[in-house]
């Protein structure tokens, strides 16, 4: 009986150490479940704390790169208008200087008969005939004025080609903006109906406005 005994105690013994052995490794796995939490809840607070920190500083040190940017192409803008603005101030002043020294002269409108009168001339002493010249409306401009001239008559085609080169020639001030012919085939002389439509450039009526002193954009000086 005794040798049973034995063995039984023996096997209890060895199902107290399994046990044993089994709830250490069960703390010992709980431990780490226990450390692995808060090491991600760790994490997640890092991250949160991130966000909330880093992330407002991040966009708005964004935000200032972007205005850093769109300030330095206002300022490059800025710099080649002011330029533009120099070259136009130097072609406007050869222009100037150019029509200063031109030797034409414009006349005043108020001049207006005397100038039909001289269109009825030009037109005879190139051999045509004059039906009827009409004057329209005097349009003011900054620099001169513009007035429209309606020149009718009849002309064979040597006399018409004549009357246009002599009012080139006799009259500078005024330009030629169309011209109808109308020849008749049962005219043996082939003489034929002409009308001109004459623009007549005159002293301006209205000196035009000083220009105000302009002042340089802002940054150009940069």
């Amino acid at each position: 009986m005794s040798a049973p005994i034995g063995k039984a105690l023996r096997i209890v013994s060895r199902s107290r150490g399994g046990a044993a052995v089994r709830r250490s490794s069960a703390v010992s796995c709980d431990t780490w479940k226990v450390d692995a939490i808060g090491g991600l809840a760790a994490a997640l607070l890092a991250i949160v704390a991130y966000l909330l920190c880093a992330g407002p500083l991040l966009e708005r040190h964004g935000k200032v790169l972007s205005q850093r940017a769109d300030l330095l192409a206002a300022h490059e803008k800025s710099i080649d208008l002011n330029r533009k603005l120099e070259d136009l101030k130097a072609r406007l002043a050869l222009v100037q200087r150019d029509l200063a020294a031109a030797p034409l002269k414009l006349q005043p409108s108020t001049l207006l008969n005397q100038r039909l009168a001289l269109l009825t001339d030009l037109v005879t002493q190139s051999g045509a005939s004059v039906d009827d010249i009409q004057p329209g409306k005097v349009v003011s401009g900054a620099r001169f004025d513009t007035l429209t001239l309606k020149l009718s008559g009849t002309a064979s085609y040597c006399a018409f080609a004549a009357l246009l080169h002599r009012l080139r020639e006799g009259f500078p001030d005024i330009g030629v903006a169309a011209i109808d012919v109308a020849g008749d085939p049962q005219d043996a002389d082939g003489s034929a109906k002409f009308t001109v439509d004459l623009i007549w450039y005159t002293q301006a009526t209205k000196p035009a406005p000083l220009a105000p002193a302009e002042k340089p954009l802002a940054g150009a000086d940069k």
